[in-house]
């Protein structure tokens, strides 16, 4: 791998971790894309500053950072990391179309008119699906929870879908490949 690793004329990597990691190994160009959480890179009693402030000026001498919205802009810049572009986060029109919705709902069991609120990605910490969840719970009308994904969190989440007591009314489907969402 570090043989492909020198020869790469960009290496892209998803994350400032990542690409911190890369940097003990490679001395660039590395493009990263963010759109996780920054406050790891946020001044902590955990680290000194000056440590930080190394680490934050490392990434920003061999980094092109880009990211994934405005609001992760905002967020990377406050932590001393202005991304270098902004991509606007959108959905492909073309591969998510509008299709047959009586069939999408009877392959999930889901009566035709049902409001549905749907979550796909994976089931980890860093996805906090559990604020989603205690928002659904929250719902005056009912609709119908649909998430989609796997991950380590799936146990906790299905038994967080019964204290929440919406068990009834969330759908969990295991992952489902990109060219089979629509």
């Amino acid at each position: 791998v570090s043989s492909l690793v020198s020869a790469a004329d960009v290496i892209h990597v998803q994350g400032l971790k990542d690409a911190e990691t890369m940097l003990t190994a490679i001395s660039g160009p590395i493009v990263v894309t963010h759109w996780g959480r920054v406050g790891r890179w946020l001044p902590s009693e955990l680290e000194p500053n000056d440590v930080l402030q190394q680490r934050l000026r490392s990434l920003r001498e061999n980094v092109r950072l880009v990211a994934i919205g405005e609001a992760q802009s905002e967020a990377l810049t406050a932590a001393g990391l202005p991304p270098a572009e902004i991509i606007r986060p959108g959905i492909d029109l073309q591969h998510f179309k509008p299709g047959d919705r009586a069939e999408a709902r009877r392959r999930v069991n889901l009566p035709t008119d049902a409001r549905i609120v749907i979550y796909v990605g994976r089931l980890a910490p860093d996805k906090n699906v559990e604020t989603l969840m205690t928002g659904f719970a929250r719902l005056q009308t009912r609709a119908h929870l649909i998430i989609i994904g796997d991950g380590p969190l799936r146990p906790e989440l299905q038994e967080l879908s019964r204290k929440l007591n919406i068990e009834a009314f969330t759908t969990f489907l295991p992952f489902v490949p990109h060219q089979d969402l629509p």
